[in-house]
């Protein structure tokens, strides 16, 4: 969810022009399977995002109302764009993917100023973020470790719910530590892993032997958890969350190491699916580029996903971007710099199946996508091979965009097959 990509970057992206997008835009079409896109909206703002669907293909994310404020939202083909709310009176809110029964994983800004001003939701407010649930039309607050108050240091974040109500994320611990900024310009104090679940019980997971911080990105059906770990000076939080250190945790607690590519910089564990099979990024040797990578305890290494044909660095998303097929989506750039690239019209959404990374673009359906999106970013796929991202409209908006195999779209898409 948030986070993963800071939503200040949003003003960026509504300066970019079509010709911008057209001349990323793919020559021929896959043979592969094809897919259906559709634009999911906004609640009239400029903006909309989506962090991961259930296999009834329902949707949740973010999307900026009329005068600029953030609603997280469920959509389903049926309601469409459903919003969820806010808690502990925010003005602000976003949305993780659904669960199997649409129990949502979501942050909010409050009422509660943070006295450092931390803007740990991302939102651009100087609020305490607090995370959260909705199911069936209530929303519920979750505990962070330090109790809401105006002293600061009690930031929460979530990130991905199971089936089970176990919701993966990582709050504020209450520790000063001005090595932070140096990292995360802002930010003022430690934060730790953590995995709630529906009654609001919150278990610490400890990082690495020698680091102090860490995050947790995605938990699976076995509730296991991965993320990464470091120190507060080299694990930054914005624009996106990265670690030095994979971890995968186990039911336990027990912390364990993923190898990464070679790098030194960057190693984050995005996503686990159901296999216990783990989608990560990390730099490779010389710590010049990133890629995107699989691993699984059979492995002395990581897979390592490369790019797209004449790109130079990839990327994952993060909670549920890997299935149950050993298919992974994320977005590859021509740049080195996936990060702060994202939004500069160099990256697209790829997929990665049967050994291959595909641009998710080229393999829409002849008049399969109607509104003209280029998707940029594969954020979450189901096991139905169905995907969700985010796009850029032909007015250089983003809106999050659903991509359905035609196999399910054929019956209402003449051009499917």
């Amino acid at each position: 969810m948030r986070t993963w990509y800071k939503v200040a970057l949003v003003l960026a992206v509504w300066t970019i022009t079509t010709w911008a997008q057209q001349k990323q835009q793919p020559a021929g079409k896959s043979k592969s399977t094809r897919y259906v896109v559709t634009d999911l909206g906004t609640f009239g703002g400029g903006f909309s995002n989506s962090f991961g669907l259930n296999e009834r293909e329902h949707v949740g994310g973010g999307s900026t109302l009329p005068d600029g404020t953030m609603q997280a939202f469920l959509w389903s083909p049926r309601a469409g764009l459903q919003p969820l709310g806010t808690l502990h009176g925010g003005s602000n809110s976003s949305a993780s993917g659904p669960n199997a029964s649409d129990m949502v994983a979501l942050i909010s800004d409050s009422d509660i100023e943070d006295p450092y001003h931390e803007n740990f939701c991302g939102f651009g407010t100087a609020s305490v973020c607090v995370a959260g649930f909705w199911e069936r039309g209530h929303l519920t607050e979750l505990p962070g470790l330090v109790p809401l108050s105006n002293y600061g240091g009690n930031n929460s974040q979530i990130t991905q719910v199971n089936n089970r109500g176990q919701m993966a994320g990582y709050v504020e611990n209450g520790v000063i530590d001005a090595t932070c900024q140096s990292a995360t310009p802002g930010l003022q104090f430690d934060f730790e892993a953590v995995l709630w679940n529906r009654n609001g019980q919150l278990r610490l997971l400890s990082p690495l032997p020698g680091d102090t911080v860490g995050f947790a990105l995605s938990v699976n059906e076995s509730g296991r958890v991965v993320g990464a770990s470091g120190v507060c000076a080299d694990t930054p939080l914005f624009p996106i969350a990265i670690g030095p250190q994979a971890v995968l945790w186990e039911p336990n607690g027990a912390a364990v190491p993923i190898p990464g590519l070679g790098g030194t910089k960057i190693n984050t564990a995005t996503s686990i699916n159901d296999l216990d099979e783990v989608l990560g990024a990390s730099s490779l040797p010389g710590d010049t580029t990133t890629h995107a990578y699989l691993w699984s305890r059979h492995m002395d290494m990581p897979r390592d996903l490369g790019t797209l044909p004449g790109d130079q660095s990839s990327l994952p998303a993060a909670m549920g971007s890997l299935n149950n097929r050993s298919e992974a989506v994320g977005t590859s750039c021509a740049s080195t710099d996936p990060i702060n690239d994202l939004f500069s019209g160099v990256c697209r959404a790829f997929l990665w199946r049967n050994n291959t990374m595909m641009d998710l673009n080229s393999l829409v359906a002849p008049d399969g996508n109607p509104s003209n999106l280029y998707m940029f970013l594969a954020f979450g796929i189901n096991n139905g091979s169905a995907i969700t991202g985010w796009a850029f409209t032909p007015q250089g908006e983003v809106h999050a965009f659903l991509a359905t195999p035609c196999q399910e779209a054929e019956q209402s898409h003449r051009d499917c097959r």
